[in-house]
């Protein structure tokens, strides 16, 4: 299996500029590094066919919320959500290789918890390729220099074994089991200063 969705939905937390328009990282979240394959920029309502299509196939979504119909109705949701403004520092980015986009990644709350979460997604061939964990790291040097971050945590569905090889080696330690987002999920969580201890 490759790699999914460790956190919820792209509708929890908005990723929208104020004008509605792409703008570069650097402007908006300071500026999260390139790494040696992948680019990142953040989502906008142009990529709402890819969203969609990802949200569409039903092994991509297998192991979260279930594959979702891209009707109208979810197409305005997600535009809705992009249109919102999120904290500083925090949302969702469009991961391209190679110019093409092929997952997303995210730094957002975990509901009421006051923890910040890391997910991501990908579609499907783009898995078994090192790409789910390089994206990972490079938010989570996103989430300690940037953001000052000591700690960022993650949800995996217990069945999702690829997804939990992913958080491992991006130093994640099972914490507990959970219920986030109406489902039972293991909770991970990471500390960013012992990265640089």
């Amino acid at each position: 299996m490759g790699d999914h969705l460790c956190g919820g939905p792209v509708s929890k937390l908005g990723c929208g500029s104020e004008s509605g328009q792409e703008q570069p990282f650097k402007l908006r979240l300071h500026k999260m590094e390139r790494t040696l394959r992948l680019t990142f920029r953040r989502l906008t309502p142009g990529d709402m066919s890819f969203i969609l299509a990802m949200e569409a196939d039903p092994e991509v979504m297998k192991h979260t919320t279930g594959r979702i119909e891209p009707t109208a109705a979810r197409q305005a949701e997600l535009l809705n959500a992009l249109a919102a403004m999120p904290e500083a520092g925090l949302g969702h980015w469009c991961v391209e290789h190679q110019a093409k986009p092929i997952g997303w990644v995210s730094l957002t709350p975990l509901e009421a918890t006051g923890r910040i979460q890391l997910a991501y997604r990908f579609v499907r061939d783009a898995w078994g390729q090192g790409f789910a964990t390089e994206a990972g790291e490079a938010a989570l040097e996103h989430a300690r220099t940037k953001l000052g971050l000591d700690e960022c945590v993650a949800i995996v569905w217990p069945a999702n074994k690829a997804s939990a090889r992913v958080l491992f080696k991006l130093r994640f330690r099972n914490e507990e089991r959970a219920a986030h987002y109406g489902h039972e999920v293991n909770v991970l969580s990471c500390s960013l200063r012992a990265a640089v201890d």
